[in-house]
């Protein structure tokens, strides 16, 4: 049986496999959806075929509708430099058939290549961050980075805001407003990211949902089923049930290796 494949970095996930239909939710990260093997419907009235989206953090995606296409799912942290630089694609949340046309021809086959098992996440961040328009993002400011690194690497739970604002040395409005302003989101959508991020690192490292939730920081597989579903638009069993059997690399390790 065709495998799904889950590589797992330290702030991206990549999701390669077949699925049939996915809900309407509220995008968790920057996304990358991509059809590997042709379009796919998105939309619910008025839907239309699409190749590929470009979902910036918080974006309300619309109901999909893959009936079995193999897709690719790129998930990054608002702070890489890849989701920094895609910002520039323009001020709509939704990018539906937005990318640059030499990504367009070349990422269906760095997915596809993906889909097989390859370890190619590199590749595919690397080819992003070469064509997507406009320049290369300066670096994050010291009291940004330095939170990120915090909330990144933490056991447990993401710090919350208040903690995080005084290990860092500014007040929580300050914090707030330098994340909003380097990284275009909300410091608690980006806390909300990391702890997705948590539980995807502690699924590679465990192999278990119920463990990995809660070292993620969700109370119950109830709050994780509801949580997941809000964000992706499905249940975490879905994934499993539609794509069966899954192949899971972990691949992540810290900015210093």
């Amino acid at each position: 049986m065709e495998s799904a494949q889950l590589f797992i970095g330290y702030d991206w996930t990549l999701f390669t496999g077949r699925l049939d239909a996915v809900d309407a939710h509220r995008n968790p990260a920057h996304t990358l959806l991509l059809g590997i093997d042709g379009p796919f419907t998105m939309g619910a009235d008025g839907a239309r075929l699409v190749r590929s989206v470009w979902a910036l953090p918080g974006a309300t995606v619309p109901p999909s509708r893959y009936q079995g296409t193999r897709i690719g799912q790129l998930l990054l942290g608002p702070h890489h430099p890849v989701a920094r630089h895609a910002r520039q694609l323009g001020a709509d949340p939704l990018a539906m058939d937005g990318l640059p046309a030499v990504l367009s021809a070349e990422l269906p086959e760095i997915m596809a290549r993906a889909a097989l098992g390859d370890v190619v996440p590199e590749k595919l961040l690397e080819r992003l961050n070469a064509h997507l328009p406009g320049p290369q993002p300066q670096p994050l400011h010291p009291r940004v980075s330095r939170a990120v690194r915090l909330l990144m690497d933490a056991p447990g739970p993401p710090l919350d805001q208040e903690h995080l604002a005084r290990r860092v040395g500014v007040s929580q409005e300050r914090l707030g407003q330098l994340f909003r302003d380097e990284l275009g989101v909300s410091l608690g959508r980006y806390r909300l990211w990391t702890r997705i991020q948590r539980l995807a690192m502690a699924i590679g490292s465990s192999g278990s949902i119920t463990e990995a939730a809660q070292q993620a920081g969700f109370r119950d597989p109830g709050q994780l089923a509801r949580d997941f579903r809000m964000l992706f638009g499905l249940n975490p069993s879905s994934i499993l049930r539609n794509a069966q059997p899954l192949a899971v690399h972990s691949l992540f390790q810290g900015p210093d290796g």
